[in-house]
């Protein structure tokens, strides 16, 4: 894509309408490598919040589950912070 934003617009089965309703995040004016260096950034940011967690080695599933979750709304909490196009 030469210019232009990318925008959650058309909607339909996997349209981006609807990618957007389940949490995808739009790579805005950004270029696919660089949408990829961002998103690296952000799961390192993930990675070390995991880390954080203090998950016992016999954790259940679930617990697992919920930290997999925290996880997932620390790189969304964060990614407007790096996004610099918002």
């Amino acid at each position: 894509m030469p210019r232009g934003e990318v925008t959650a617009t058309y909607g339909g089965r996997g349209g981006g309408a609807e990618l957007a309703a389940r949490g995808v995040l739009s790579a805005g004016y950004l270029r696919s490598g660089q949408a990829r260096v961002l998103l690296a950034a952000l799961l390192s940011v993930a990675e070390g919040a995991e880390a954080d967690v203090d998950v016992d080695a016999d954790a259940d599933a679930e617990t697992r589950a919920d930290t997999d979750v925290d996880a997932a709304a620390r790189v969304r909490r964060e990614w407007s912070r790096f996004h610099l196009y918002n």
